[in-house]
């Protein structure tokens, strides 16, 4: 019988769990997902991770892949809430674009195993890319609404922000992938120094979204540099204006 076909027992009816039992076996799972790939990965390499019983798996999970589909769902939780909702909303809206993307480098950083494991499912089965879809249309729904908004209050000049946000939140995708899944630096020791690279990319975002650079350095504060009143509007209507929050994983391919 092959590793797969063990892997797909199908769950004990009538079995009662609880929830720490289930998030332990899904942080284990995360640690072995972080290591190796969905293909290398069998059951038998998470319940030893986690320290419990074959059968005790089977009561909260089906298979490696429905695990794999609930840490896709958690992390994707988890990273809107420190790329978005934790964001300072009174924050100049450079500093809360920066500090957005900074969540989604430190999330690659810390789970690119798992990301590039999703990326290949979603590349070979149907249900992998619609979690995919569905996960990054969380980032993308907001992206959009945020830049319609700073459109409507005369912050950003007029564009197809639908558009807009597809492609910056692809750029992410793409750059997270082959930076963090493929090995490919944007320059040698990058990866130790995520808050320069945040800062080149909040500042391309900026760029795009606002037409303009940021005011920051001596004297400025994170909003539109050069900017007509009324474009850019008071101080006070800036500040509670909500930058763009960066795309999700957002390679799952967030």
């Amino acid at each position: 019988m092959s590793t797969n076909a063990m892997d797909e027992k199908p769950p004990r009816r009538g079995a009662k769990g609880s929830p720490e039992r289930r998030a332990l076996l899904m942080d284990a799972a995360l640690r072995v997902f972080d290591q190796r790939t969905i293909v290398d990965v069998t059951v038998e390499d998470i319940v030893q991770e986690a320290g419990v019983a074959r059968g005790t798996f089977y009561i909260y999970f089906k298979d490696k892949y429905d695990i794999l589909t609930a840490l896709a769902n958690r992390l994707n939780a988890q990273l809107f809430e420190a790329s978005h909702l934790r964001s300072e909303r009174h924050a100049p809206p450079f500093e809360r674009i920066q500090s957005s993307l900074r969540a989604v480098l430190h999330a690659w950083t810390e789970h690119a195993g798992l990301y590039r494991s999703l990326t290949q499912m979603a590349l070979s089965r149907p249900d992998f890319l619609e979690l995919n879809q569905r996960n990054r249309s969380v980032f993308l729904r907001q992206i959009r609404s945020d830049i319609e908004r700073s459109i409507e209050r005369g912050h950003a000049r007029p564009i197809n922000a639908a558009v807009t946000a597809k492609a910056l939140a692809a750029m992410m995708d793409w750059l997270c992938l082959l930076w963090f899944g493929l090995g490919e630096e944007p320059y040698p020791g990058a990866t130790e120094d995520l808050d320069t690279v945040a800062e080149a990319l909040a500042r391309l975002w900026f760029r795009v979204i606002y037409a303009s650079d940021p005011a920051t350095g001596p004297g400025g504060d994170g909003h539109v540099a050069g900017a007509s009143a009324e474009r850019a509007g008071s101080t006070a209507a800036e500040t509670t204006d909500q930058a763009p929050a960066s795309g999700g994983r957002t390679a799952q391919a967030h």
